[in-house]
């Protein structure tokens, strides 16, 4: 990692929100730790969220943006660093998401939505999400062509108009 840490020389943004998954309301005092990817010993920051459900903007390492705009520059390296985001909060089962990325320059929101718990609380079950590759870096298959322009399906049905009655004077 210390070579690759090196090269982390811009700070990207990091924003959390924590939600409950059934009624979408915030969870306040939510914990969230930041960690490296794939490295739950190595805390990048720990800090909790608000009566709106929101951590605070954190700044973490991020490669510098040339990795993005021209790919000989960045010696194959995504342009973007990879984190795990752990989320505890009272009453709902821990979430972990796996490969939180970040940009240079640019402030990251990752939403998460927590499901309470049903059982007791030794039942906890951990949720993991995985982040796959952005598709500035991930292998992936390529666009299905289509075409540019599409007709219009023909219309089902009629658009009623209401008017008011006007009030003679």
């Amino acid at each position: 990692m210390g070579m690759i840490h090196s090269l982390l020389t811009n700070r990207g943004y990091l924003h959390v929100g924590a939600f409950h998954r059934s009624i979408g309301y915030p969870v306040k005092n939510a914990r969230v730790r930041i960690t490296a990817r794939g490295n739950s010993d190595i805390i990048m920051e720990e800090l909790f969220t608000d009566s709106a459900g929101q951590s605070p903007v954190v700044d973490l390492p991020a490669p510098p943006a040339e990795f993005s705009l021209n790919e000989s520059i960045g010696f194959g390296l995504k342009p973007y660093s990879e984190y795990d985001v752990d989320i505890f909060a009272d009453g709902f089962n821990p979430v972990k998401i796996e490969g939180v990325q970040v940009f240079p320059d640019i402030r990251s929101i990752q939403d998460v939505m927590l499901n309470e718990l049903s059982g007791p609380v030794g039942d906890r079950e951990i949720i993991i999400i995985t982040i796959g590759d952005n598709t500035l870096y991930g292998n992936y298959l390529p666009k299905i062509p289509e075409e540019d322009v599409k007709e219009l399906p023909p219309p089902q049905g009629f658009i009623q108009r209401l008017h008011k009655k006007r009030r003679q004077q």
